[in-house]
């Protein structure tokens, strides 16, 4: 016949059940960054031409310049498109060699230019690539 053991049983220490919760929280946290990553990756078309364009960049960051036209001889929808996109070309060409961008509307005279931005475009990261995965973001808060 087995014998019963009816002795209390021990309650845990408090130092190991703090440890266990730490362990807890620390394999909690790792998932949730872990699904970010995941969900943070960037487009690997737009990757890989971030960085064909960091190839590109010489050593001197560079200080781009966009000027829009805002008078209305220049005022059609497929101007404004064409326009769009080289200011998004100029940007982002910016932003990947960490530059600075200033771009302004002139219209008739020189006292109604208006600076749209003007500042630093540097993605912050360690390395090149982490760099490259904030070119996007950087990009939408203009």
């Amino acid at each position: 016949m087995s014998k019963i053991n009816l002795s209390p049983r021990r309650r845990p220490s408090r130092s190991s059940r703090f440890t266990a919760a730490v362990a807890a929280a620390g394999v909690v946290t790792f998932a949730v960054s872990a699904c970010g990553l995941l969900n943070d990756a960037p487009d690997p078309v737009l990757f890989e031409q971030h960085q064909q364009m960091l190839a590109t960049c010489s050593d001197t960051p560079p200080a781009s310049l966009v000027l829009i036209d805002g008078t209305g001889s220049s005022d059609s929808e497929a101007i404004t498109a064409e326009r769009l996109d080289s200011i998004e070309d100029v940007t982002r060409q910016t932003a990947v060699c960490s530059g600075y961008l200033r771009v302004a509307v002139f219209s008739s005279s020189s006292a109604a230019t208006t600076a749209l931005y003007d500042g630093a475009l540097h993605p912050h990261g360690a390395t090149d690539n982490a760099m490259l995965r904030r070119v996007p973001a950087l990009e939408t808060t203009l």
